[in-house]
């Protein structure tokens, strides 16, 4: 898995050899070192991918406490898991858990929503103007926006389900979007960081009547004046949650629950759902119910934790193994 997994696996089957016999070192390295000491806790950034999976896998297999960190599409918030990041992380895949959990706590029924008050779009790669589509029609019209990701990301890579490439996904959309309501369009917005080259690759986009480039407007911007967000897995669409706004999941991701997104997996399955875009809908309780979970219980305010260091992992240890000893992940 490490090596499928991997951010550069080789075509030559010499070299994949080479590569999938130093993650098997490092694997073995791992539990062998974890099953000798059992006390001492694994701590790894993102571990998805290559010599880190490999670190993690056999730490976990050691059965350690292991520490999976990734930044939280929340602002100040830290994703800190005992099993993994992003859709291997062991948060529950039905919505009950959450309104359980929710039942008891006092506050308003959306409180989390004040835990997006920073939230900003990433800063560009680059200070060099990004090219849109030509004729851009204007925010007031109705239209479906579309937040692409960085291309070769993990959570395409890994977790794309039938889209595994920016590609792949915007071709799906422009032929999907033959099915668009009556005065309706698609804005598609690149991700900031990422080479802006789509206009290379559908230079259709620069003549259709129905699909556009949209570079220039801010994310958020474009997220609040839509009427609905697509993507495969981009957390632009979980913190599209903030603007109560239908959310199209074509990949894998934890918050892609059926009563809080709907899902698209497939070429067919996006044309369906664009055809009745007008009438997406989600629930408003069980949304809140599973935000006031993240913001309240499982993200970690990384601006509190100021000391570095072993002490610092130990803070993490405690915090995970004192949910672990409460009930807390609820979920394997």
């Amino acid at each position: 898995m490490a090596l499928r997994n991997a951010v550069h696996p080789s075509n030559i089957a010499l070299f994949r050899y080479i590569q999938e016999f130093i993650y098997g070192l490092q694997y073995a390295g791992s539990r062998r070192f974890f099953e000798k000491y059992p006390s001492r806790a694994a701590a790894c950034w993102n571990g998805l991918n290559g010599s880190r999976l490999a670190f993690i896998t056999g730490a976990q297999d050691a059965g350690v406490t292991t520490l999976v960190f990734e930044l939280s599409p929340i602002p100040g918030k830290l994703t800190c898991d005992p099993k993994g990041v992003n859709y291997l992380n062991c948060l529950p895949r039905s919505i009950e858990p959450y309104l359980k959990w929710n039942e008891s706590r006092p506050g308003g029924s959306d409180r989390w929503k004040s835990a997006f008050q920073h939230l900003k779009q990433r800063p560009a790669s680059s200070s060099a103007a990004r090219p849109s589509s030509r004729n851009l029609p204007t925010l007031e019209k109705p239209y479906i926006f579309v937040a692409l990701q960085v291309p070769n990301d993990s959570q395409l890579r890994i977790f794309g389900g039938s889209f595994h490439t920016v590609e792949q996904y915007v071709s799906a959309i422009i032929e999907a979007a033959q099915g668009l309501p009556s005065g309706w369009h698609i804005r598609i917005k690149e991700h900031p960081t990422a080479p802006a080259r789509l206009l290379e690759v559908f230079p259709e986009l620069n003549r259709s009547s129905r699909v556009f480039l949209d570079n220039q407007t801010d994310t958020y911007t474009q997220v609040e004046k839509s009427k609905a967000i697509f993507t495969i897995n981009s957390s632009v669409g979980l913190q599209s949650f903030l603007y109560d706004k239908p959310v199209v999941v074509s990949g894998e991701c934890f918050w892609g629950l059926e009563t809080i997104t709907t899902p698209a997996k497939t070429k067919p399955a996006l044309f369906e759902v664009i055809q009745s875009v007008d009438t997406l809908s989600f629930d408003v309780i069980h949304r809140n119910a599973f935000m006031n979970f993240l913001v309240e219980d499982y993200f970690l305010d990384s601006a509190k934790i100021n000391q570095e260091g072993s002490k610092k992992i130990d803070h993490y240890k405690f915090e995970v193994d004192s949910r672990t000893q409460k009930g807390w992940p609820f979920f394997n």
